[in-house]
């Protein structure tokens, strides 16, 4: 191999979501055990700290983050505890989440799984997917709020025991509210942000799993079935007004859907004015959708980056997906580069973000194989009790 061969997943990190100011983007890393901080002039990153409480290799702990002043709240997904950094001080807060005694059809295995959040003042709304619960944090207090009456009542709507897949899997906020978007039944949890009153809304579907809901004076879902991907319009009282197939089994190749793994059809959703941008896992496309002639189309910008390639670091197509003006952001989960999407002209910019040890590690990159991610011990940043230095040692000697 090539030294280049070695650098390509040395140099590239990768996150599920990031927090970000104009200057700078806050992110845990999916394949490494770290919380990192992204300069966006310099374009480099560096190593904040290490979740010692876990194994250097552990990966995925948090997916989702947010920002609320000079403080980053981490929602734990294979971690079991909410993280609360604070950027000033340079430490870390733990709160522990209470534990999930009772049995559900969604089946609850140990881990929070929380894949979205939403920061509301000192407060921050993380999600539930596996966890049966929303939870409110507050900064200040260091306290959460468990919002939890709204979870029998989605239990007893869930038809298709068959479909493992959690409670809310996207969310959209509209004036005073919270719309959250259950995957596994029909229906939509409307959180008040003054009240925290939320309320169960049943939605017309015929789809197994929702993935993804947007808002511009209507809403619209996404979602499958085991015979289509499909996109929904609602009202804003959600009386069904439009369903459009973006996908079938009748009319292509790719689709046969492993329901039984939980995989979802059309996740996210973006609105660019008169046209929708719908992100599907599977088959893997990013389709647009006019609302004026009500086609969909696949757009070509994104295909060769969805493809599977030699690397494949990484199942999901599409990773912290975000809008900011003309252009959509996110990270391919095949190579772990980080892109931006004019969608106004069409123009693509992809680059690699550079971590401040790249050359360190580069110069042990030896030996004749690919290095993985999670497969690199770089500065911790941080002191180690003893016990956490002699299990980071032992941890580098395996390697």
């Amino acid at each position: 191999m090539e030294t280049g061969e070695y650098r390509s997943p040395l140099s590239r990190l990768n996150c599920f979501e990031a927090a970000e100011d104009d200057h700078k983007m806050w992110f845990a890393r999916l394949t490494a055990n770290g919380l990192y901080e992204y300069d966006k002039v310099k374009n480099r990153s560096k190593l904040l700290m290490r979740f010692l409480e876990y194994p250097v290799e552990q990966n995925f702990l948090y997916l989702s983050i947010q920002k609320v002043g000079d403080k980053l709240v981490l929602a734990p997904a294979a971690a079991s505890k909410i993280g609360i950094y604070d950027l000033r001080d340079k430490r870390i807060d733990y709160l522990e989440v209470a534990p999930v005694e009772d049995l559900r059809k969604v089946k609850y295995t140990g881990t929070c799984d929380f894949v979205k959040s939403f920061a509301s003042g000192d407060d921050v709304y993380l999600f539930g997917y596996g966890y049966p619960a929303v939870l409110k944090v507050n900064v200040k207090t260091n306290t959460i709020t468990y919002l939890t009456d709204w979870v029998n009542g989605v239990e007893q709507r869930i038809q298709k025991s068959s479909v493992p897949v959690g409670y809310i899997s996207d969310y959209v906020v509209n004036g005073d509210f919270i719309w959250a978007l259950c995957g596994c039944s029909n229906v939509i949890l409307r959180i008040n942000l003054n009240t925290d009153e939320v309320k169960i809304i049943d939605i017309y579907s015929d789809l197994d799993i929702h993935g993804g809901i947007c808002f511009d004076g209507n809403f619209w879902i996404t979602g499958n079935n085991d015979k289509s991907n499909k996109l929904l319009k609602y009202s804003v009282d959600f009386t069904l007004k439009e369903e459009v197939t973006i996908c079938s089994a009748e009319n292509t190749d790719e689709y046969s859907f492993p329901l039984q793994a939980g995989v979802w059809g059309t996740y996210p959703i973006i609105d660019i004015g008169n046209k929708l941008l719908l992100f599907s896992v599977y088959p893997a496309h990013v389709y647009e959708f006019d609302k004026i002639t009500k086609e969909a189309k696949i757009l070509t910008a994104f295909e060769k980056f969805l493809q599977s390639c030699d690397e494949k670091l990484y199942d999901l197509g599409i990773l912290a997906l975000r809008k900011r003006g003309k252009y959509i952001y996110f990270i391919t989960g095949n190579d772990f580069f980080w892109n931006e999407y004019n969608y106004e002209n069409g123009h693509m910019t992809r680059y690699e973000v550079l971590a401040e040890c790249d050359g360190k590690l580069l110069q042990k990159a030896m030996a004749g194989r690919m290095i993985s991610e999670n497969e690199m011990v770089s500065e911790l940043g941080c002191k180690l009790t003893f016990p956490e230095f002699l299990r980071f040692v032992s941890y580098i000697s395996l390697e």
